[in-house]
């Protein structure tokens, strides 16, 4: 295929190459703030039945829209301007995320934290929360504000920074999501398996199912001598 392109062809299909997985990175990251608005809008029994629907539709609208640009700048032979639309709407949508994700976080420890401290006080899951509703927003944010500074021109894009930030804007907020949601280990032996919450739950009730039938034979052996 790089035969049939020229050069300033191939630099635009190298910019889409590079820039695509960073919109496929936060639509699938999108799935995480749905997760919170359906949590906060069930805490707070507010039926939204389309909500589905419209985050299918927002992340179906975000493609659509960098089809057309990538198709427009291609056919207009604008190939130099791909990168500088891409990076404005990379910087905008992380933004917008980045804004979600804070909003709903936080309205999610707010309504829930008191239920998880009296449920599930060993478990820290406001903090953990919490620190989740921060360093992800912030580390989107970053990434946002420095796409947007250079697609107003305001800084000129190096491979460096570039790599740097999809560092911060990629690989921290999934480690930390990563980190904060895993289930923590029980101190002393690590995490417990269902299969030994339900052996545990057997044994406890052993004795209950033993003495049942011994009610009735008990009654039985005081009963013999009477029958004789």
């Amino acid at each position: 295929l790089l035969t049939y392109l020229d050069a300033a062809q191939q630099g635009w299909l190298r910019d889409l190459v590079a820039l695509l997985p960073a919109v496929v990175f936060l639509s699938a990251f999108s799935v995480v703030v749905l997760f919170w608005a359906q949590l906060h809008y069930t805490t707070a029994i507010v039926p939204l039945p389309l909500l589905d629907c419209l985050f299918v539709c927002v992340n179906i609208a975000c493609y659509l829209l960098v089809a057309a640009i990538a198709v427009c700048t291609f056919l207009l032979q604008a190939y130099s301007h791909l990168r500088t639309y891409m990076i404005c709407i990379i910087g905008f949508l992380n933004a917008l995320v980045a804004f979600f994700f804070l909003y709903y976080g936080l309205m999610v420890v707010s309504e829930l934290a008191e239920t998880a401290r009296k449920k599930l006080p060993g478990k820290r899951l406001t903090p953990r929360v919490v620190v989740l509703s921060v360093v992800c927003p912030l580390a989107l944010l970053i990434r946002g504000a420095w796409y947007i500074a250079w697609g107003l021109s305001v800084g000129r894009p190096s491979m460096p920074v570039d790599l740097a930030l999809c560092v911060v804007g990629e690989w921290l907020p999934s480690a930390v999501t990563l980190g904060m949601l895993s289930p923590a280990r029980a101190r002393g032996g690590g995490a417990r398996s269902p299969a030994a919450s339900v052996g545990d739950s057997t044994d406890s009730e052993a004795p209950l199912l033993q003495d049942e039938p011994s009610t009735p034979q008990r009654a039985l052996a005081g009963g013999a001598p009477g029958l004789t």
